[in-house]
């Protein structure tokens, strides 16, 4: 090769590589604007090329940005591929609060799925207690990662012990389609579960956020109260001194300690 041509080369090499330079200052640039537009642009543009080294502005972006620029991060990562980003998708599917359920959360869960995560599904199951207020998101970012990967987890949840996380487990289900199951045998039995839950919860529903207080009463003493949960069933060890007690997680304007149901009513029941 001519000193010419080698010449040549060697400036194709430095101008494509400043080019690239260029272009992920301008996009580096354009990632921490403040213009809404710039930074959807800048996210397309790191999506589209793979770029690894936009993982961490991504991030950031996701968990502190408006949700229109954190569901664009949020795809952006899964695009991309690189599993470093898990931790920082963990985070933005456990962050908020119980009663707001943000579209940020079903992007990070979708992207979890594409780096390979399979465990965000269980999570997502165990949200339906956690997050029962907002069960339609849930079951919706169920349905998109779709029903090979979710059909398996949701069964066994059929036999959790809350009631939120079956309930939501068999309308989940069941929105999927029984159909999909292939085994004709546990398509049976899953519908003959679901018809059993559907009953249980028909009574837990009417019961939801219901306090009650079981009176027992006798000619020689006061009376004990027993306070148990409507929607569970749990119910406080003690009450009226009577030694180590948890009645006092039994009260209108607290959560069950065990399945969470905010309690906004009293229900007094005498025994005598």
């Amino acid at each position: 090769m001519s000193s010419t041509r080698r010449e040549g080369t060697v400036f194709s090499q430095i101008k494509k590589r400043w080019q690239m330079f260029s272009k992920r200052a301008d996009l580096e640039m354009k990632l921490i604007s403040t213009l809404t537009d710039d930074k959807l642009k800048a996210i397309e543009a790191v999506s589209a090329d793979r770029a690894a080294w936009a993982i961490t502005p991504l991030i950031h972006l996701m968990l502190t940005d408006t949700d229109q620029i954190g569901v664009a991060a949020a795809r952006a990562l899964g695009v991309i591929g690189d599993k470093s980003a898990n931790l920082g998708l963990k985070s933005a599917l456990h962050k908020g609060e119980a009663t707001n359920w943000s579209e940020v959360r079903t992007e990070a869960a979708l992207a979890l799925i594409k780096l390979g995560d399979l465990k965000v599904i269980e999570e997502l199951i165990g949200f339906f207690l956690k997050y029962h207020e907002q069960a339609h998101h849930i079951e919706r970012t169920l349905l998109a990662i779709g029903a090979p990967l979710v059909i398996e987890p949701l069964i066994v949840a059929l036999q959790d012990n809350h009631p939120d996380i079956q309930s939501g487990a068999a309308k989940t289900l069941e929105k999927i389609g029984l159909d999909k199951i292939e085994d004709s045998v546990q398509r049976e039995n899953v519908r003959r579960r679901i018809e059993v839950l559907k009953e249980q919860r028909e009574h837990m529903e009417a019961n939801r956020g219901v306090l009650i207080l079981d009176n027992y009463w006798s000619n020689d003493q006061d009376g004990t109260t027993y306070k148990s949960c409507g929607t569970c069933g749990s119910k406080a060890k003690y009450s009226m001194g009577m030694g180590p007690s948890n009645d006092h997680l039994y009260k209108v304007g607290k959560r069950c300690p065990q399945c969470g149901t905010l309690f906004t009513k009293e229900m007094n029941i005498d025994h005598y």
